[in-house]
């Protein structure tokens, strides 16, 4: 079936499908943009080159993001649909016909833009949308592995730090601490999200941890992941630099979530 890219029903599936999915989109893109932000201050890169590389970082991983969602969306229409998922694809606001044009199109574009950064942003990129496509559709559907969406969250925010650095070509000391310290935080915390998905995922087959372990011990694992930036942020202090202040303001941080989570 032949697709108009430049019809007025398509141009309107990339505005509908794109605002349904800003909100991950621009959440990954900070996380690049502050591993080239970090990098690029501590290897004393100037402001103009920093720009420069944000000025194409910024639309690929934005870009990229976006035709991850929209291609998981695409994945789980059916199922979206069958529980009163109000995602535009699902609810047929947009037509499958157009959400997959939407994918190819950020996706190359993405990988376009990433190329001229440099070859190692162009791989991690190719990685990053690799990873998504595995997630959200067959054979391999990770999404329904036993803790594929833990290992998929984990992975996603830490190739968006890893971006950062790549796009300067050096890898400091501080920006690899920082990866440690947010893959630890990452993968205990993302079960608490799929606490309210548990009914949801259990009718899909997903093995979420919430299934597997139970809500309690997922909260549990929520409240080490905040106890542990207070520790990594003395750490930090010692080790690296770190702003002093960094420290009661990641003690307050956690004890709010760790209250909230409670």
């Amino acid at each position: 079936m032949k697709i108009d890219i430049f019809s007025s029903s398509q141009l309107r599936a990339f505005i509908v499908s794109s605002s349904h999915r800003y909100k991950e989109a621009f959440a990954y893109t900070l996380w690049a943009f502050s591993g080239l932000l970090i990098t690029g201050l501590t290897t004393e890169l100037s402001l103009s080159q920093i720009s420069k590389l944000s000025g194409v970082l910024i639309p690929t991983w934005f870009l990229i993001t976006l035709a991850i969602y929209i291609l998981n969306d695409l994945s789980d229409r059916k199922f979206d649909k069958l529980v009163g998922n109000d995602q535009p694809i699902a609810t047929g606001e947009v037509k499958p016909k157009n959400a997959l044009p939407i994918v190819f199109v950020f996706s190359i574009t993405a990988l376009l833009l990433s190329s001229l950064v440099n070859p190692f942003v162009l791989l991690i990129s190719a990685t990053y949308l690799g990873i998504g496509v595995i997630y959200s559709t067959p054979p391999l559907h990770i999404k329904k592995r036993l803790m594929g969406k833990q290992f998929t969250l984990t992975s996603l925010f830490l190739l968006s730090l890893l971006a950062g650095g790549a796009s300067v070509l050096r890898f400091p000391p501080t920006l690899l601490f920082l990866i440690m310290v947010f893959g630890i935080f990452t993968f205990f915390m993302t079960p608490i999200p799929d606490l309210k998905d548990m009914k949801s995922d259990s009718k899909q087959g997903c093995k979420s941890l919430p299934l597997l372990i139970g809500p309690k011990y997922c909260i549990y694992m929520g409240i080490l992941a905040f106890s542990t930036l207070l520790f990594f942020a003395i750490w930090g202090f010692l080790y690296f630099n770190f702003n002093f202040f960094l420290i009661p303001m990641t003690a307050l941080l956690s004890l709010a979530n760790i209250c909230f989570v409670e």
